[in-house]
Formats: C-alpha cells, sequence, structure tokens
C-alpha cells in the first residue's frame, strides 16, 4: 500500500472501531471519542490525495455528529474541498442539531449550505418537519418561509400542516382542520387533505358537514370523485335522497355513474326495482348502466321475480344470460 493512502486506510479502520463500539461503552467513554476524533480530523487533514482526504474528513464528521460535538463537525467540514461532499458534511451538523432539538442553530447551519441542486432547501424542510413534529408548528411555518425553491416549500408546508389537521379532524375539530388546511399552498396538497377530513366525518356519521367539505374540494374532478363515494356511501346506509343530492352533476358521467350504481344496488336489495330501474338508466357509462342493470335482475332472481323480469321483454337477453353464467342464482 502506498504512503499516501495509509492514513486514509488507518483512519478508515479506527472509525470502523467506533461504529462497532456498543451504545453504552460509546456513551461512556463520549469525551474520549470526541478528543480521538478531533485527533483523526488533524490526521485526515495531512492525507495527500484529495479524493482520500475529503471522504476521510467526511466519514469524521459523520461520526462526529453522532457524538453531538457539531463544532467538532463543523471545523471538519469547512477542511472539506469537494463541495458536495462538504454539503453531505454541513447536512450531518444539521441532523445532530435535530437530534438535538436545537433547531435554531440547525437553521444557522443549514443556511450556510449552499443551494447547489437544492441541497440547502431539503435540509431546512427537515428542519421545519422535526420542528412540527416537537410541536412547534409556528417555528416549523417560519423555517419554511426561508425556503427558496417553491416545490420544497410546499412539501414542507404540507407535511408541517398534515398531522396538526388530521389530529384535529379525528378530535372533531372539523372548523379548525378545515381552517388549518389554509396554510397548505397547493391546490393538490390541500385536496388531498379535504379528503382525510371528509374521511373522519364520515366516520363520525357527521353526513352535512362532510358533504360541506367536499364541496371545498379545488379540484372540480377531485371533488366530483369525492362526492361520488360520498353519496355510494349513503346510498349503502339507506338515504337514498341524501346520495341523489349529493352525487356528481352529468359533467362528470363517470363519478356520477358510480354515485347511481350504488343507488341502483341499494333499491335494488330494497326491492325497489322501479326506482332501482330509473336509477340505472340515468347512468350514461355503459358498463356502470350494465353492471346495475344486471345487480337488478339478481335482485329479481333472489326473489324468484323471474315472470316480472321475462315479462319486460328488453331485460329477457340478461336474465338469460345471467342465469346462463350464474346458476346458482
Amino acid at each position: 500500500m502506498s504512503k499516501t493512502n495509509f492514513p486514509a486506510f488507518s483512519i478508515s479502520i479506527l472509525l470502523i472501531g467506533i461504529l462497532v463500539t456498543p451504545p453504552i461503552a460509546f456513551c461512556e467513554g463520549e469525551q474520549d471519542a470526541i478528543i480521538f476524533l478531533k485527533q483523526a480530523s488533524k490526521a485526515g487533514h495531512a492525507i495527500q490525495n484529495k479524493y482520500d482526504r475529503d471522504q476521510a474528513l467526511l466519514n469524521i464528521a459523520r461520526i462526529q455528529a453522532l457524538t453531538g460535538d457539531v463544532t467538532g463537525t463543523q471545523q471538519t467540514a469547512s477542511a472539506i474541498k469537494n463541495q458536495v461532499e462538504r454539503n453531505n458534511a454541513l447536512w450531518e451538523v444539521v441532523r445532530a442539531q435535530i437530534r438535538a432539538n436545537d433547531f435554531k442553530g440547525a437553521v444557522q447551519a443549514a443556511i450556510r449550505i449552499p443551494n447547489t441542486h437544492e441541497v440547502r432547501d431539503q435540509a431546512l424542510g427537515e428542519i421545519a418537519r422535526a420542528q412540527a413534529k416537537s410541536g412547534n408548528v409556528t417555528g416549523a411555518n417560519k423555517t419554511a418561509a426561508i425556503i427558496e425553491k417553491s416545490r420544497w416549500n410546499t412539501q414542507a408546508l404540507r407535511a408541517i400542516n398534515q398531522d396538526l389537521i388530521l389530529s384535529k379532524a379525528s378530535a372533531g375539530d372539523v372548523i379548525g382542520a378545515r381552517q388549518a388546511v389554509s396554510n397548505i399552498p397547493d391546490e393538490s396538497g390541500r385536496s388531498m387533505i379535504f379528503q382525510f377530513i371528509v374521511a373522519e366525518q364520515v366516520k363520525a356519521k357527521d353526513w352535512t358537514g362532510a358533504r360541506q367539505t367536499a364541496n371545498s374540494i379545488e379540484n372540480e374532478y377531485v371533488r366530483a370523485s369525492v362526492l361520488s363515494t360520498f353519496a355510494g356511501l349513503l346510498a349503502a346506509a339507506g338515504d337514498i335522497k341524501g346520495a341523489r343530492e349529493s352525487a356528481p352533476s352529468g359533467k362528470y358521467p363517470i363519478a356520477r355513474g358510480f354515485a347511481l350504481l350504488s343507488i341502483a344496488q341499494t333499491e335494488a336489495k330494497a326491492g325497489k326495482i322501479k326506482d332501482a330501474l330509473a336509477a340505472a338508466l340515468e347512468i350514461q357509462h355503459h358498463i356502470e348502466r350494465n353492471n346495475a342493470l344486471l345487480d337488478i335482475v339478481r335482485a329479481q332472481l333472489k326473489a324468484g321475480d323471474l315472470a316480472r323480469i321475462i315479462h319486460d321483454g328488453s331485460w329477457r337477453n340478461r336474465a338469460v344470460a345471467l342465469r346462463d353464467r350464474h346458476p346458482e342464482l
């Protein structure tokens, strides 16, 4: 092995020794480890090969961060020449401070990271999420506001507010949950959260509130889809009137078709064949319409109303085909 590479190899072996040290023993000798790592950092500086030196210093910085030696990690990181590896080392500083709940220090460390490849924005997003998990939503939103690129800002704000909103909705504070949705900057994020709120309201049997929340969804296609599912749940619960009122308009034929399918199925099971047929024939898309008609035929066959099916000439072929495919009926 060459003289140039020997220090890097030696440092790597010593660092592996630290990594495999049992956690209890490591905690007991934490100060000794910090002293050792400072010595290793000095040795790392002496490595002549640039790549080997940066790799050795990065590994040292990672271990320093694990020991909580933020100052040492920063000093080691600043000696790394390669920008990418230095960014990685500085990110370790940020994570060390997050683990110590030193969010102010973490933000200061993150700001030092050049935003090449949006690394700084990602680090700030990680800090903001950690702040939110600790209960400091106000601080988390302030950190997210520093993020430059909109996509990372959006992701951070969505993550920050999602748990808060869901906890409010689960606790029955739907008004608070809906108000908090306004903190999410992107329409798709708001639509997703509104769906969660609707689900919580349905669990609580708050049908009126769930419909109001569903109607708050900005994206018209998502809104139609949610209302279709909601109408189906109302139909299954026996509220046909509410299901019809909640079903999407004919502007969204597929979403409306699924709602009408649920209505037709419920009416057929209840023996209300005329009403079931009326709902089925409203369905524009042929697949959902045929499924509804077949469900009506099944209900009639189970009820032994074969004569009625055959009497309706337009149903004869469907009835025979269904009986042939499903002899158990």
